[in-house]
């Protein structure tokens, strides 16, 4: 009987270990599923972060274009009051005149300094989305897993289970010995 008992247990041992390979397996193709999808979002977002920075580069390049052509438009504003002032024949320095071109420069300064606020912001906007990207994709990077920390928890949970099993198989099989009179002490003990 102890022969059928311990093919029995062999068989069992070996069906367990195949099936903790299985999970083994299974729990690394998994992580390199998860893995590669992870690899495949940081590049996602690396190119993102990529694209960000043109857009901040674009930001700055539009502001400096509108503030140029802004400038222009304001310098030529001015020239047609002076030359439409002069065509009056009065002096266009001073009095009236000049304070119409002073208001006119000053509010084109203003326009100016509110087109230089939009660009700073379009410009810092893309920055930050910029720095999101990189660090999203840093976190997905982060998130792959080593074939170490994907297999040991299945190993583990098997090794344990089939320990157990086994321990609870061979416990209850286990035939005890029969009692003997140890003659000496006049008392019962297992021999």
């Amino acid at each position: 009987m102890c022969e059928g008992v311990s093919g029995v247990t062999l068989a069992y041992l070996a069906i367990a270990a195949a099936g903790t390979a299985v999970s083994v397996n299974s729990a690394q193709n998994s992580r390199k599923a998860t893995n590669q999808q992870a690899d495949y979002q940081a590049e996602v977002a690396k190119n993102n972060a990529t694209t960000a920075g043109y857009e901040s580069d674009y930001a700055r390049q539009a502001t400096e274009l509108k503030t140029a052509q802004h400038r222009l438009q304001v310098s030529q504003m001015v020239g047609k009051q002076r030359a439409a002032m002069g065509s009056t024949g009065l002096a266009v320095d001073q009095g009236s005149f000049m304070d119409l071109t002073l208001d006119t420069v000053e509010q084109g300064k203003l326009d100016e300094l509110a087109i230089l606020h939009e660009g700073d912001k379009a410009v810092w906007r893309a920055n930050i989305e910029g720095g999101n990207f990189t660090a999203q994709s840093g976190m997905y990077e982060a998130s792959k897993s080593s074939p170490l920390m994907a297999a040991a928890p299945v190993l583990m949970n098997g090794a344990s289970q089939t320990g157990l099993n086994y321990y609870n198989m061979t416990d209850r099989m286990r035939v005890p010995d029969t009692p003997k009179i140890d003659t000496s002490k006049g008392d019962w003990s297992w021999t």
